[in-house]
């Protein structure tokens, strides 16, 4: 339902020092499509557990591919920084703070 990475969006302000503006997500699609006269059939799936790592580092190179930071740079040093608070211990490894099961939805309409 949510765009994958909407959990780093909040980290987008640390890192870059600008608020990072998020894709799409489906009751967006929808509403988009509702106004161009498509009407739509929803199935929803079961979420899926978030992606885990097993340590900090693994986390550390996650969170530059969902941030699009470069190693040895500024925006770097402030994800460093903010790496413990960003990443949370759970039974099945370390995750990104906040993240929930992934919800997925098939859209299905007639052309």
């Amino acid at each position: 339902m949510a765009p994958p990475d909407s959990l780093v969006y909040p980290a987008g302000q640390l890192v870059h020092g600008e608020e990072r503006v998020g894709t799409p997500d489906v009751p967006e699609l929808l509403t988009v499509l509702w106004e161009m006269g498509i009407y739509t059939d929803v199935r929803m799936f079961q979420g899926t557990l978030p992606t885990t790592v097993q340590t900090r580092d693994d986390g550390l190179r996650l969170l530059r591919h969902l941030l699009f930071v470069k190693p040895k740079t500024k925006e770097d040093l402030a994800l460093r920084a903010a790496l413990d608070d960003m990443l949370v211990e759970t039974p099945y490894g370390l995750t990104i703070r906040g993240a929930a099961p992934g919800r997925k939805a098939l859209i299905l309409w007639k052309p």
